[in-house]
Parts: structure tokens; C-alpha cells; sequence
């Protein structure tokens, strides 16, 4: 045991089990029974401790399962090499939930707006798919009064739009369903819907980033074929970038969907995983093996970046800046896989040398697709949701314990070092200590629509901005590129 503290142990079996810490029984779960969870708990020093389980079964159709848990309210496996890890349960060390919120639809897609408000939309239902028509259900939620105001859009379908921001904090919603050249912007300053331009080609499923210009690189999407383009908000025009061609994105897609799917887990679905980076550039890195640096802005050649994690995909994962040009990659399928998700699927992009280096990053606790990252103010990462098994609207491997990843140092996230209550109100005076520490943020209620916001594009609404929450997507209805 690395932290002495509470420690709650159990057994599942069928039929009897004991659980020994140190030759003294915790856990008792003898005697013949169907499968049955006994728990006890302990309070346990640090250091080394000897744990024993004594089983027998009955019949050959056996059950035995041993887990152990701190501060959190969910059993995990117990490990390999025996080292438990302990997590306090006060709220001041690993924060706390809020009441669930009644929100007015599901929120497909969400934006922060410049005044702490967020703008979320549906479509044409409220709690179901489209159901035809140029019509989407959004409003804005006020997390200081905990009231909404409707929004709606009459003129644009916006489901799985691609979504950026604008230096202005105007919202712009690209594409939508089904497969859509329309382009809606939303003005916060008159909580209003306008048109833009038309895009060039249609597109569904795709992602949005503003670059450094304030310009909006619409990238890989259904029906747009290997194909990109840029908004410029000054013309109100859109113009192509055949120097971004996304083909081997598209060929790769199709190849891994074609493939043998052993556990019927999610295909690829165009969702690029995309941040803009301290030069200026985009840098995608998945959901399929070959990654790429693309320069929409000035037009340069597209640089193949290889397969740096392997011919792995990671299918609905997510890819979040929480620094400076440094992103993290989290989550995800690879249909091919059995199981197709993996704890290992977490990768760190350092984007401000010349060439991206990748490195591995510290394990997930729970393999997870299908989920939400979120970039807190203090540099760290929440992650949200998802599920084992990769499949929508399914509850089987449901993920409900969130996880935070703490970058190790300063330089990693561009932050300071974490300071105490006193001092940042001897600094910024109480007021603003108070806020700063009362901070929180909202996570649309998903319900009949299942797991649908998945945190995918990690984009700065300027190259030298600060940390960004992982932009939202949606999930796909099942089809082929």
C-alpha cells in the first residue's frame, strides 16, 4: 500500500469465498450459495500487506470475482503486482457533481460563448434523430442562474455540423444533415441565427478549426471526398485547398471498415482528430494510423507525419489541447481489435518544435470509447463517459467513473504551479479567489440519443491561445463513406 487509509474490499462468488488481509478476515462470503458480493473494509498503513483469497465452487459453472475500491464508489480488479492506489473521497481533493440539469435537447454539439454562457443544439427532435426538415432545437444555458433561453435555428438542420469559433465569439455550425453545404452563424452579442455561405461541397460528420487568420478550415467530412476548404468570414466566401488532401484519410477509413469487426464495435466515421498548432498549422493525428500536418493557411505542401502509434485506429476518441501546442490524445476503437478499446490508447503530441513528438502517456484507469475530455482551468483533463464495448446506444461497459490526467509539470501545461486559497486572494483579492475556486462547468444531459458528444477536435480559436475544451461531435448514424 503506497497511502495508508480506508480501504473497502470484495468478493463475488459462487459459492463460497474469504477475503484474509494479513491472516485476519475482511471480506467473509463462505457457506454454498449462488453468485453473491460480500464487501468489508480495512484500515490498511502503508507498505506491504498479504492478501489471501480462500474459494471453492460447487458445481463447474464457478464465479469469482475480487475487487477493491477508497475513495470512489466503484470496484476495480485489484492489480497484477499488487499495488492498490488510493483516492481520497473529499470533494476538495477530487471535486464533486453538481445536481443533474434538465436540459431543454440533447446537446449534439456545444460552444462556449465569450460571456461564460453555452450554446448547445439538437436537431429537428428534441430527444430523437431528425426527423426531416431545416429546422434545430438550441438554447443557452446561463450556469450562473441555471436558467435557458431557446435559441432555435428555423432555417438549418445542424446535426454533426462542424463547429468553430471566431475571434468575435460569433459560433459558426458547418454542414449538418443530411450531408448539408449550409453554414449558420450564431451571434452571442443578439443570441440570433444568421446564414452564411454555402460551402463548396457537402458535409456531414466533419470538423471545423479557426486558424491564426481568423479563417475556418472545414476538413474531412461525408460526402466531401478527399476534399477541404476555407471559410473567410471578411468575404463571407468559401475557397478550396487542394494542397489538403485528405485521401489517405478516406482510403484508410475505408479499408479499416471494410475489415473483419469481431466484436460489431464502431466503424471510423470522418471525425478527424485535429488541432491547430503554435505555427499555424493543423496537425491531425487519427482516428485512422497516418497522421499528417496540413497548411491551409499559406498553402504548402500536406507533410505525411507515418503511422507514429502503429497501424492502430482510435475511432471516437478524443484529442484535446491543454497547452501551448501540447495535445492529448485519449480513448477510442479500433474495430479490428478484440477487445477494441485499450487503456494504452493515450498518447501526448508536443506540436512547438519542427516535427510533433509523440510519446506515450500514462495508462486510462478504464478503457473507454465513445467519451468526453474536458480542459479544466488548472491545466489538468477530466475525462467522461464513454463505454468498453464501443457501440452507441448501448449501456454494456458503460464507463460512469470520470478520471482526471494531471500533466507532470509547469512546462507541460503552460500554467503555474498550484497555489493556495490565501495567496491567490492576497492577490486577486477574495472575490475573485472565491469564483476561481467555485468554478464549474455543465455536461448536457444525454438520454435517448445515447453517447454522443465525444470531445474530438482539440482547436484554438488563435495559435497562441490558451487551453481549449475538447470540441463536441456527435455520433453517426451507421453508413459508409
Amino acid at each position: 500500500m503506497p497511502t495508508a487509509g480506508s480501504y473497502t474490499f470484495s468478493t463475488r462468488s459462487d459459492a463460497g469465498s474469504k477475503l484474509l488481509i494479513d491472516g485476519v478476515v475482511v471480506v467473509d462470503n463462505d457457506g454454498l450459495h449462488a453468485p453473491t458480493t460480500v464487501e468489508g473494509s480495512r484500515a490498511l498503513t502503508a507498505g506491504d500487506h498479504t492478501l489471501r483469497v480462500e474459494y471453492f465452487a460447487a458445481t463447474s459453472a464457478a464465479t469469482l470475482e475480487v475487487g477493491y475500491r477508497t475513495g470512489i464508489p466503484i470496484f476495480e480488479a485489484i492489480p497484477a503486482d499488487g499495488q492498490l492506489t488510493f483516492m481520497s473521497s473529499s470533494p476538495a481533493s477530487i471535486g464533486s457533481w453538481g445536481p443533474v440539469i434538465a436540459w431543454p435537447e440533447i446537446a449534439i454539439s456545444a460552444a462556449a460563448l465569450p460571456d461564460g454562457r453555452i450554446l448547445t443544439w439538437s436537431s429537428t427532435e428534441i430527444d430523437t434523430f431528425p426527423g426531416g426538415g431545416l429546422f434545430s432545437h438550441a438554447s443557452v444555458f446561463d450556469p450562473a442562474t441555471s436558467t435557458f433561453i431557446p435559441v432555435d435555428n428555423n432555417f438549418h438542420d445542424m446535426f454533426c455540423a462542424g463547429v468553430a469559433t471566431l475571434e468575435n465569439g460569433t459560433i459558426v455550425a458547418a454542414g449538418g444533415n443530411p450531408s448539408d453545404r449550409r453554414v449558420s452563424a450564431f451571434n452571442p452579442a443578439t443570441l440570433s441565427w444568421s446564414p452564411l455561405a454555402d460551402m463548396i461541397d457537402f458535409r456531414w460528420y466533419g470538423l471545423a478549426a479557426t486558424l491564426p487568420n481568423n479563417t475556418v478550415f472545414a476538413s474531412f467530412a461525408k460526402d466531401a471526398g478527399n476534399r477541404t476548404e476555407v471559410y473567410d468570414p471578411a468575404t463571407n466566401t468559401w475557397a478550396p485547398r487542394p494542397n489538403v488532401n485528405v485521401q489517405t484519410q478516406l482510403y484508410e477509413q475505408n479499408v479499416i471498415n471494410a475489415s473483419p469487426n469481431p466484436t460489431a464495435a464502431i466503424d471510423v466515421a470522418w471525425n478527424s482528430h485535429i488541432a491547430v498548432t503554435p505555427q499555424g498549422d493543423v496537425f491531425q493525428g487519427g482516428p485512422t494510423p497516418t497522421w499528417h500536418r496540413y497548411d491551409p493557411m499559406s498553402g504548402a505542401a500536406s507533410v505525411s507525419l507515418g503511422q507514429p502509434i502503429g497501424d492502430v485506429a482510435r475511432s471516437y476518441g478524443n484529442a484535446v489541447t491543454y497547452g501551448e501546442g501540447k495535445v492529448l490524445l485519449v480513448g477510442g476503437a479500433d474495430s479490428r481489435l478484440d477487445p477494441p478499446t485499450s487503456t494504452q490508447f493515450v498518447f501526448r503530441v508536443d506540436l512547438t518544435g519542427p516535427s510533433p513528438t509523440v510519446t506515450p502517456g500514462p495508462p486510462m484507469r478504464y478503457p473507454r470509447a465513445l467519451s468526453n475530455t474536458v480542459t479544466l482551468a488548472n491545466g489538468e483533463l477530466l475525462v467522461i463517459g464513454g463505454n468498453t464495448v464501443a457501440r452507441y446506444f448501448d449501456d454494456t461497459g458503460s464507463i460512469l467513473h470520470t478520471e482526471i490526467y494531471s500533466p507532470a509539470t509547469k512546462e507541460e501545461t503552460g500554467h503555474d504551479i498550484n497555489v493556495t486559497f490565501d495567496r491567490v486572494a492576497k492577490t486577486l483579492g477574495l472575490a475573485t479567489a472565491e469564483r476561481l475556486r467555485d468554478a464549474s462547468f455543465a455536461i448536457p444531459s444525454q438520454d435517448t440519443l445515447g453517447p454522443t458528444a465525444t470531445g474530438r477536435g482539440a482547436e484554438p480559436r488563435r495559435a497562441r491561445n490558451g487551453p481549449r475544451t475538447g470540441g463536441l461531435g456527435c455520433s453517426p448514424r451507421r453508413s459508409r463513406p
